[in-house]
């Protein structure tokens, strides 16, 4: 009971929402009192002293696009005494005093701090109520539109605006994984290791060509036979042969179909290859949203391209470099066998063989 008058007590007090209709004409005992978000609407009888009634409370609820319309109603009983109202809200025994004439109602409403408040309603007719009630919920209805309209347009937008961060995101995942490409290629570092671990043997076998010499010192200085000597100098030789193959490895390494510097470069040349086109679509969804910024800057595309280059002519010249140690190990191995060969006499030196420097279409690049 004290909800619902406080709801009544509410009605009266919000101020004009929605115009009310003009009142009709009406029956004596019809009220009706208007708020911005709630209306109330009073019927009762007097019969003798006897009143006998019931008060409509209709109030919106809830938020557009979901708001609607809550009726409620509260039977009172009471009496009338020239005009003065003593009324009991539903079956309650704390009286409410208001006052009734032709024209319009007034109600005594207390309030939380103990004070009183009038609260007047206007007299109207049933069917005016019926008519403000559908003028009422037409206007919840034609509001909840709007604002689902209003909520669809927002969230299209935002869906919109999602696949268009999602589009930009994916081309920069690919200039992103084209950057990496370009500055690392498939397995370039172990693959260059490997082709150091190549030169590394070049240099072992030129170690048995120099423990061939002492061999052959030693054979020389013991007295032994001008054939023993010599065939530990064609021992010498055979292992500088040995360095010169192994020294090739380096070309054979590097062109391998896997695990190859080629290989690498290859992979080098496809993405300087797709770069441009990834960039394009990049730009294209930057330019769709020009506010956002990629977490990591996109260099300009003539620096990746660069990128990619420079790091092709650098495999190429590590390579290159490797095959340089190499033979100048192979010329070291085979000097020494000429050594020995011409100090004892067993025949005309021999032109150590060189590994010329590779290019990267010799890499399959």
């Amino acid at each position: 009971m004290k909800r619902l008058i406080a709801l009544v007590a509410a009605a009266c007090l919000s101020g004009v929402g929605f115009a009310a209709p003009a009142a009709a004409s009406s029956a004596p005992n019809d009220y009706l009192s208007t708020g911005r978000y709630d209306a109330s609407f009073a019927e009762f009888t007097v019969s003798g002293s006897d009143v006998v009634g019931v008060v409509y409370v209709d109030t919106v609820e809830g938020s557009n696009p979901n708001a609607y319309l809550s009726s409620q109603s509260l039977q009172f009983t009471g009496t009338d005494s020239g005009g003065n109202l003593t009324l009991f809200f539903g079956g309650s025994w704390t009286p409410t005093f208001g006052s009734v004439n032709g024209q319009s109602l007034s109600l005594q409403i207390p309030q939380s701090d103990g004070t009183l408040q009038t609260f007047t309603f206007s007299r109207s007719s049933v069917a005016a109520y019926n008519r403000y009630i559908a003028q009422w919920k037409a206007a919840i209805t034609k509001a909840n539109q709007a604002a689902a309209a209003a909520a669809a347009k927002v969230a299209a937008a935002a869906q919109h605006k999602q696949q268009l961060l999602n589009r930009l995101n994916q081309t920069i995942a690919a200039v992103e994984s084209d950057l990496s490409v370009l500055s690392s290629p498939g397995t370039l570092s172990d693959d260059e290791n490997t082709l150091g671990d190549d030169v590394n043997t070049v240099g072992d076998d030129l170690n048995t060509v120099e423990d061939d010499m002492n061999t052959v010192s030693d054979d020389h200085n013991s007295g032994e036979s001008h054939s023993v000597v010599c065939g530990d100098v064609s021992t010498s030789y055979g292992d500088a042969a040995t360095a010169a193959s192994d020294a090739r490895v380096i070309v054979s390494d590097a062109q391998a179909s896997q695990g190859g510097v080629g290989e690498d470069l290859r992979d080098a040349l496809q993405a300087m290859s797709r770069t441009p086109g990834d960039y394009a679509a990049y730009w294209q969804a930057q330019h769709a949203l020009p506010s956002y910024e990629p977490t990591n800057p996109i260099p300009p595309l003539k620096v990746a391209l660069a990128t990619g280059q420079g790091t092709i002519n650098g495999a190429i010249h590590q390579v290159n470099s490797y095959l340089d140690q190499a033979n100048g190990t192979v010329a070291k191995a085979y000097g020494l066998a000429n050594g020995a060969q011409k100090a004892n006499h067993c025949g005309p030196p021999k032109s150590a063989p060189v590994i010329g420097h590779v290019t990267a279409a010799m890499l399959g690049a």
